[in-house]
């Protein structure tokens, strides 16, 4: 009867072992899905840039990554442990003419096995057929910057082009970055970034790495947002002609050379994606994440995340869970918000969670170098004598700006009436890598000019620690000059305090409420030092605190409403080690399956004992 007793045992123990998978395993591991809210981002911290578009997880999971869209337009890394805020990338991508645009945006993201970042930059200006792929390199400096190491820029030859998705993928030696461009250029491209230094389109996708999304997909709409798994099958997210959706409504799987397409599914509002293992997570522009199998591109199973503010951005899978992006409340107060789900124990190929530990590469020296005087010595920033200066400006609103070869110099004209319809003529500088300088050393910012119109104007700038230029400008008046005179504008007498730091940007309205018509002759810009404000005396004075000044990206403090971390709502979960399958319940199961087998034998032999008397 032992010997029974113990078969049966060890029968009932392989038979639920058997059956583990179709509870703990294979699709059954995502039942009762949930996502946690795991970190608001701080429009504090975030210096007016909101609504997340770019969103990223490193392959190893250990940091996080938030691309803005609007206002302050840049990338959050943040430490996905503890919801501290790293560092910031800010694009500086310069167009074939030289100019560096705050209006470039980053709208998707990818970290490479190698710990490079790529970022997709649309130059936005605010229309422009310019497109742009960064490397940069993760590694903040000391005032908690991400710079770039290289990028590549194209002309796509439509009036308006930009980036949407964004994927990184080994192939064997080679690493291979896809993007998908949209608007008015439709097209699925493929870059071989092998070399940081020597990006390139790579030869062995479509037709000299691109492919016509329109012939493709038979959608005249822009493409979304892709992924690519271990072999190289890329997975699309597409809204097809006549399908209801904003963004999306198919997923498709197109062949490693991009030219056919083997599989597509209906997932409404497909938006962002991202593949583990045998499956593919879809995030929809809304608040659901739907779950398919890569295989056949069949449902799985889906969930809807609670109370997420805004749509959701995209979502990346990494060290077993899943992180998922949304936009916020669409203002600078809630940029965006970040959610996990999981952790999942899927098997995955060795080749998806592949690391190569390079050097990282630092950002390359300026090619194009100034030599600034040094003590703010006066330094002619942009010398408007130089017709090839003038030709690098356009009047980006309500003026025109052409080079007057008679008095050799810029001449700005309104083009709009103000009086009537409130115009703001005003133009920008310029401002290529090259022509940034300290505020400190320069405060004095003189323009040589004239003019017959008696006006009111302003200087707008951004710096590297202040980058919302709606906040940072000074007003001065202008005189009516019928001879070359000298304007100086004392850049610290700013209300808001902000001229500090390095110079990014310099707009010039020269003409606050101007008259259709008028006219006004630019010389030269030039900057110098202004009197240096005495030292206070501390002579006998009690120690005080410093004045109140905006602290440097590094120093920033939230207040006690805005955190930037983990939700309130806990810590930080760390992932859990082993399947989260309950094996007590392996056990509580063992035990009744071997007594109701003891139980079902006694009853049997007694039964015999029973027959034979």
């Amino acid at each position: 009867m032992f010997r029974k007793l113990t078969a049966i045992f060890i029968c009932a123990v392989f038979a639920i072992a058997a059956a583990v998978p179709v509870f703990a395993g294979g699709d059954g591991i995502f039942s009762g899905i949930t996502a946690e809210l795991y970190l608001q981002l701080d429009g504090y911290y975030e210096g007016g840039g909101h609504q997340m578009r770019g969103f990223a997880a490193s392959p190893d999971g250990k940091h996080l990554y938030a691309g803005l869209l609007q206002l302050n337009r840049h990338v959050t890394k943040f430490d996905a442990a503890t919801g501290e805020r790293l560092g910031e990338y800010e694009p500086q991508i310069e167009n074939d003419d030289g100019v560096t645009s705050d209006m470039n945006y980053p709208k998707s993201i990818a970290v490479d096995s190698r710990g490079y970042m790529f970022v997709g930059i649309t130059l936005d200006e605010p229309k422009t057929p310019y497109i742009a792929l960064a490397c940069v390199n993760p590694m903040p400096d000391e005032d908690g910057y991400m710079h770039e190491v290289s990028y590549i820029i194209e002309n796509l030859g439509a009036e308006h082009t930009g980036i949407n998705g964004l994927a990184t993928h080994n192939s064997g030696d080679r690493i291979l970055v896809y993007i998908t461009t949209g608007y008015d250029k439709d097209t699925i491209r493929c870059y071989d970034v092998t070399d940081v230094n020597d990006m390139h389109l790579y030869s062995g996708f479509g037709v000299d790495g691109v492919i016509d999304y329109n012939d493709l997909t038979g959608s005249r709409k822009d493409p979304g947002y892709l992924t690519v798994d271990a072999d190289g099958y890329l997975y699309l997210c597409y809204l097809a002609d006549g399908a209801p959706g904003i963004k999306g409504s198919h997923v498709m799987k197109i062949s490693p050379d991009g030219k056919t397409v083997l599989e597509q599914t209906e997932v409404v509002e497909a938006y962002g994606i991202c593949n583990a293992g045998e499956y593919l997570f879809v995030s929809t522009y809304g608040s659901k994440i739907v779950i398919l199998k890569k295989t056949d591109l069949s449902i799985v199973t889906e969930f809807e995340i609670e109370d997420c503010k805004g749509a959701i951005s995209g979502c990346y899978f990494a060290d077993d869970f899943l992180w998922i992006g949304t936009h916020g409340d669409g203002t600078p107060d809630l940029p965006g918000e970040i959610y996990r789900a999981g952790p999942f124990m899927l098997t995955r190929d060795p080749r998806e969670t592949e690391t190569i530990p390079v050097e990282l590469v630092t950002a390359h020296a300026e090619d194009e170098s100034r030599e600034i005087p040094e003590d703010g010595q006066p330094y002619m920033l942009f010398d408007f004598s130089d017709p090839i200066i003038v030709s690098k400006i356009t009047g980006d609103n309500d003026c025109t700006v052409i080079y007057d070869e008679e008095l050799q110099c810029m001449k700005v004209t309104v083009t709009e009436d103000g009086q009537s319809d409130g115009c703001d003529p005003y133009f920008s500088l310029p401002m290529s890598k090259a022509y940034y300088f300290d505020a400190g050393d320069y405060p004095i910012i003189t323009l040589r000019y004239m003019t017959d119109c008696y006006c009111l104007g302003e200087i707008y700038y951004t710096t590297k620690i202040n980058r919302n230029i709606g906040m940072n400008h000074i007003t001065y008046d202008v005189e009516d000059v019928s001879e070359w005179s000298d304007l100086k504008i004392d850049m610290r007498e700013d209300d808001a305090g902000n001229w500090e730091g390095e110079v990014r940007t310099i707009r010039i309205d020269l003409d606050s409420d101007g008259e259709e018509g008028d006219v006004f002759y630019i010389k030269s810009l030039s900057v110098m030092a202004g009197e240096k404000e005495p030292a206070p005396d501390t002579t006998g004075a009690k120690e005080t605190k410093p004045a109140d000044t905006k602290p440097s990206v590094s120093e920033q403090e939230p207040d006690d409403t805005k955190k930037t971390g983990p939700a309130e709502t806990g810590p930080a979960v760390q992932p859990k080690a082993g399947a989260s399958f309950p094996w007590w319940m392996i056990i509580a199961v063992s035990a009744i399956v071997l007594f109701a087998s003891g139980a079902f034998v006694i009853i049997r032999n007694r039964k015999k004992q029973h027959d034979k008397s």
